[in-house]
C-alpha cells in the first residue's frame, strides 16, 4: 500500500493475483479472498476441492483432513459479522462480511509500543512490518511519534474542518479488523497525522503533496 500526493481511495487494495478458475469449477478464488456465498452454492465435493486448491495457490500449508468440515461449520455457517476463524500450522482463514480471507498468522502491534521516527530511513515495526517515507528530502521537519491503535482516535481529513472517528473512516475502506490491529499511527504532537498509508490527515496530505512525497506501509 502507499499513499501520498492523492487522498486515500475508497477501497483497500487487495492481492494482485488475478482471478483464476478453481478446479471445482463453480468456485473461483481471487487472491487471498473467496466469497462465502459462492462456496455455499457449490456442491460439497466442489467446495472441498475448491478450498484446497485456493490454499495451494497461496503457497500456504495444506488444509488438515478435517479442515473443510471445520470451515463449513465454523465459517461458512457463521454470521457475516462474527469474525469466525479457523487456524492450522501458523495459518488462518477468517470470515469477515461475505468473504473468507486466508494468510499466515501475523502479530498485532504490541500494546503500549511507541517510537519516534524522523523519516530519513525506513522504520522497522515490531510486528515485522515497515513504514517508509518516499521523499527526495531529508525526512520530516519534526519527528513523528508512532503508536498502535488504541481506539477513540480522531482525524481531520483533507477538505474537512471537523474531525472524524478513525474507526468510521476505516470501515468504508474495507480494512479488516485484524489489519487495523497492525496499523501504525503517525502523530504530530497530539494530532493524528496519518494511519499507515491508508488515511491521511489534512496536514499530512498537504505536507506530502508540497514535497512530492508519499508514505508506504508494508504489513508484518
Amino acid at each position: 500500500r502507499s499513499s501520498g500526493s492523492s487522498p486515500p481511495s475508497g477501497s483497500t487494495p487487495r492481492s494482485n493475483l488475478a482471478s483464476s478458475p478453481v478446479r471445482a469449477g463453480a468456485v473461483r478464488a481471487a487472491g487471498s479472498e473467496v466469497t462465502a456465498q459462492l462456496l455455499w452454492a457449490a456442491s460439497a465435493a466442489q467446495r472441498a476441492r475448491g478450498l484446497r486448491h485456493w490454499i495451494a495457490t497461496l503457497s500456504l500449508p495444506p488444509l488438515p483432513a478435517e479442515g473443510v468440515a471445520h470451515i463449513e461449520a465454523q465459517l461458512l455457517d457463521a454470521r457475516a459479522d462474527a469474525q469466525a476463524t479457523f487456524a492450522w500450522q501458523g495459518t488462518v482463514i477468517r470470515r469477515w462480511r461475505d468473504l473468507l480471507h486466508a494468510e499466515r498468522l501475523r502479530p498485532a502491534l504490541p500494546d503500549g509500543w511507541h517510537a519516534e521516527w524522523d523519516g530519513t530511513a525506513p522504520c522497522q515495526l515490531p510486528d515485522g512490518g515497515r513504514l517508509v517515507l518516499e521523499s527526495k528530502g531529508t525526512g520530516f521537519d519534526l519527528p513523528m511519534t508512532l503508536t498502535p491503535r488504541r481506539g477513540g482516535e480522531r482525524i481531520t481529513l483533507p477538505g474537512r474542518s471537523h474531525t472524524h472517528a478513525l474507526k468510521d473512516v476505516l470501515q468504508p475502506l474495507g480494512v479488516p479488523p485484524w489489519e487495523r490491529r497492525q496499523l501504525p499511527l503517525l502523530w504530530r504532537q497530539d494530532r493524528l497525522w496519518a494511519a499507515g498509508d491508508l488515511v491521511l490527515s489534512a496536514d499530512g496530505d498537504a505536507w506530502l503533496r508540497a514535497r512530492g512525497a508519499r508514505l508506504a506501509w508494508q504489513r508484518g
